[in-house]
Formats: C-alpha cells, structure tokens, sequence
C-alpha cells in the first residue's frame, strides 16, 4: 500500500499546497486539450449531505436518502491515483480506511464470504410478527417507536435518542448476567495515512476511541461460583495472569490492561440530526476491526506476543463482529468479518488487512413493523452473543489459561532466580521491574508503572498460593498461613480455608449471617492485613524480606 504513486506529486504535501498543485495541472491540461476531441472515460456521483430538520418526502424516501448518505459510495481507493481534491474532501475519509484494510459494502451478499468462512446473519425467516408470540416485542416496539417519534418532532438532543436506544433496544442484553454493556474506551495501533494520496505512510500511533456502547462478556471474581453465568474461565485474577505474563500479553478488553468488559462482540453508535452518519459508520468500522483482532488473536494458539502462530482448529477464523449505528430515527446493522482480499481490494497489496463490513439491514425506525423488525434483529444478535459466541470463546480462551498457568512461576524462575542454590530464596534487584508484555510499551509512563505493580502484586499472590499447595511450604502456625473462623461449629476444625477477604467475608456472610456493617469493618482490617502479607511475599521475590508479620487471627 506504500508504493505505486504519481512520479511527479511530492510526498507530504497538505491540502492545501495540493488544491495549487492541481488547480495549476488542471488549467495546463484543459490548453492541452483545447480544439481536440473530449470525453467522459467516468463519473461518481455525490451524495447530497442530509438535514433531517429539512427533508420532505415519504418516508422510504427519506430512508432511500438517508442510505445513499451513508454510503458514501466513491468507490474503492485505487492506490497511486491521483484524485482530485474534491473527491477527496467527499471520499478521503473512506479512501483512508481502505488503506487501513476496512471495507464498507452497502448490501449483504453470501458471494462476498469466501470459500472456508461461516458467517452467523440474523433473520426473519421463520419468525411471524403477528404470531401471539410476538406480543411482547411488538409491545417494546410501540414504545420505540412512541420515543422516535417525541425526538423527532420536538428536535431533541443526540443524548436523549441514545438514551431511548439503551432502554428500548439494548435493555434485555443490559440486564443480562453473562454480558457486559458500557460506554467503554478502546485502545488501537493505527496505520497513518497521507491526507492527498489517501494511502499508508509507514507510520503508525496510538489511538484512544470511545464509542456509545461496546458489548461484551462480563467476568467474575474468583470468590463467587455461585453467580449466575459465573465461569472459571473468565475470572479476573485468571484474565489478568494471561494480560500480563510477557510470554501471553493477550489483551482480552480492549482498554489495554483492564478486564471488565472481555471480548467484544458488537459496537453501537449514535448521531443526532446535527452529526455526520457516515462518521457514525467510520467509528464503528474502525472499532469492530479493533474487536476482529482481539477475537484473532484469542484463535490462535498460545505464544509470545507478536510470534508466528496457526489457528486453534480448523474453524478458529469464522469469527464476526456486528455494528449498529443509529441517525435519528434511521437505524444500520452491519455485520463486520476477516477473509482474504479480493482482486477489486486489491490483494497482496502490502500493508492491508482484510476486514470487510457488509448492511444486513436498515430502515427508518417510526412505524411499529419496522421497529419490530429491529428489535427481532437484536434479539436474535442477544442469543447468538450468549450462546454460541460465549462458548467459541471459552473454547479458545482455556488452551491460553493452561499455558499461562504452566508456564508463569516456571518462566518467572528462569528469567529471576539469580540463586546459584535452588533452596535459597529467589532473588533479584529491589530496582529491577518484571519483563512484560510489548503491548506495555506503547503506555505512557505512569501508566506502564502502574501495570509494573499490578504484575508484581499477581506474581506475589501466584508464589503464595503455590506455597500454600506444596507440602514444604505450608505453614505450621495458622495465623501465619491464613485466616480461620472459629465461631461456633466452625471452631471445631481450624483447617485453613480462607486466603482473601473476598472468600472470608462471603463465609462470614453465607453460614453465619453477618450484616452489612460488620462485613465492611473487617473487610477494612482484612484489606490492612492482605497488604502487609503481599507486602512481605513481594519483598521477597525482590529479595527485601522484613521479617514475619504480625500474627492475626479473626473470630
């Protein structure tokens, strides 16, 4: 994608030095061609720009516009043209994610998925909305459609139609135990591109986006097996091992070093009438192709970051990613997927990706069928999400889990213990920080300390329960080891069950009923003593021990 431009348009030019530029090839062109035979060799038309304040027509008029609009078609960028600066001003936007390997269809066709991909598409087929078990979508319908029709004739803000968006169409996937929804950030490394020629500079940085909704798998503490939908897999402490071992680095939320919201599976953006909707559909572009890398990688078999890696199985690449974005009234569902370029995507074209975004459906959302039919839509997307899309992930998420786990104390041994004697403590320098991850690299420095200490606390806490389940390691005095209820039955046993304040205060809460209060007064001094034991196990990784804490015991 770097190569192949005109010989004679300087690199680096601006915009403006560019329109000169043309002007004056234009104007020498136009002499040329003065008393000789001209001819139109092609044409794209202009899509006029949509102010719903100001449009007339019916109503599939008005969504005919609405989707001419959106689509913005100028074509695919043909790299090493020169366009001319209208074209530009119309179509750079779109030509520049086409360098970025996103690509924009304004139809859905199984032609498009080749050979070897699976491609999950919502459907009508089979589905009656006047049967009686659709009685309670038609209803949220009618409500959506109530609230479409109040923001359009009292003009209201962009915030209230997200609002009504989050309440009448995404409510039943907010409240559900297995996923979590929120207006949540995304890190990317993002190819730079140059404003005339459209095409890649070489260049990359990193960008920051937050779109209006991101959905995605919830996760869980590791003290709560009884949560609804609760999975070993996506535990946090488990998720963060596999973020910040340097031989996995696998980012599992797209905001780099968190993990509340774990794969994501759908992106969701808002206009009102004063935005561009086609920015609406760049945005979620962009944010899905982020999303297809995150579910790429998590397919692949586990290994460093940024080594050579095959698929899981054979069917580890038919993954996909919807994106729905709203303009007023007028809704678009996308569904977004990797396969091989095409020759007309210019295949084998370095430095392109092969993400392409395809319409499964849109429509003007102020009638009570096609409410319906954007709610089935959604619904069906709900289902998908909780079913099949969570099982393909825990699938591949646990080969990730075990070669974490097998391998962190063991790769922590061979990179820090400096001991030339296996039995003495492992020992390195107080200043020397953890290898992490390269993904670390690219934060800035306050943040990459906090990571440091974040991985340190989870090596101090991995070394801990490693000693606690090895036999020389166990610790003779209880208090040392662990904390040990001794109220009423539970004294009669003083086996040590109890390693964290999450685990003891839900004993405390569950067999013996101990109100709010009291829960939050120990949590506080359980909190104090957790951190002086990590404290003492850290020191010694670093090879600092103070000594033997204090001994608590809790009754």
């Amino acid at each position: 994608m770097n190569g192949a431009t005109d010989p004679g348009l300087p690199l680096g030019m601006t915009m403006q030095e560019y329109r000169e530029y043309y002007r004056k090839g234009h104007d020498e062109r136009l002499r040329d061609l003065k008393g000789g035979i001209q001819a139109i060799l092609d044409s794209i038309i202009v899509p006029r720009s949509i102010d719903m304040t100001e449009i007339r027509g019916s109503d599939q008029e008005v969504a005919a516009a609405v989707d001419e609009f959106y689509a913005n078609d100028g074509r695919f960028l043909e790299p090493g043209k020169k366009y001319p600066p209208s074209l530009i001003d119309h179509f750079g936007k779109d030509y520049a994610l086409n360098a970025q390997g996103i690509y924009y269809y304004d139809f859905y066709s199984p032609k498009q998925v080749t050979i070897g991909r699976k491609i999950w598409i919502p459907t009508f087929r089979g589905v009656d909305w006047e049967e009686p078990s659709e009685s309670h979508r038609r209803q949220r319908a009618r409500a959506l459609v109530k609230h479409n029709i109040d923001n359009e004739t009292r003009k209201k803000s962009e915030y209230a139609w997200e609002a009504d968006a989050w309440s009448d169409v995404f409510g039943d996937m907010r409240n559900d135990p297995c996923l979590e929804l929120d207006k949540h950030e995304y890190s990317a490394k993002l190819a730079t591109t140059d404003p005339v020629l459209c095409t890649l500079t070489g260049k990359s940085t990193i960008v920051k986006r937050t779109l209006d909704a991101t959905f995605g798998l919830t996760t869980f503490p590791e003290c709560e097996p009884n949560l609804p939908a609760w999975a070993s897999e996506l535990r946090r402490d488990r998720l963060e091992k596999l973020l910040l071992h340097r031989k996995c680095g696998l980012l599992v939320d797209p905001k780099w070093g968190e993990t509340n919201l774990v794969f994501p599976f759908a992106v969701y953006e808002a206009k009102g009438w004063s935005g561009d909707y086609r920015e609406a559909r760049r945005q979620v572009c962009l944010a899905g192709a982020t999303y297809l890398d995150m579910l790429d990688d998590l397919c692949r078999t586990p290994g460093p970051v940024g080594s050579t890696k095959s698929y899981q199985t054979a069917t580890s690449h038919c993954y996909q990613v919807p994106a729905v974005t709203s303009f007023g009234a007028h809704w678009h569902l996308l569904v977004g997927y990797r396969r091989p370029r095409q020759a007309e995507e210019y295949a084998g074209v370095e430095g392109m990706s092969e993400n392409i975004f395809q319409r499964i459906w849109s429509g003007r959302v102020v009638n009570e069928k096609t409410a319906w039919e954007l709610l089935s839509l959604i619904d069906q997307i709900h289902l998908w999400a909780i079913t099949e899309f969570r099982r393909f992930v825990l699938e591949h998420l646990r080969p990730w889990l075990k070669f974490c786990e097998e391998n962190f104390l063991l790769d922590w041994d061979s990179v820090y213990d400096s001991g030339q004697q296996r039995k003495r403590k492992r020992v390195c320098s107080e200043s020397r920080d953890l290898l992490l991850p390269s993904w670390v690299s690219f934060l800035s420095d306050s943040a990459r300390q906090k990571v440091q200490v974040r991985a340190k606390e989870s090596l101090a806490k991995a070394l801990k329960e490693h000693l606690l389940h090895k036999e020389k390691g166990k610790a003779k005095d209880l208090d040392t080891s662990g904390w040990v209820c001794l109220i009423n039955e539970c004294s009669l046993s003083q086996d040590i069950k109890f390693h964290s304040y999450e685990l003891f205060s839900s004993h405390l809460q569950s067999a013996h009923g101990f109100p709010e209060r009291e829960l939050s007064e120990l949590r506080h001094l359980i909190d104090r003593v957790e951190k002086e034991w990590n404290g003492r196990a850290l020191a010694s990784i670093i090879g600092n021990d103070p000594g033997p804490s204090k001994r608590v015991r809790l009754i």
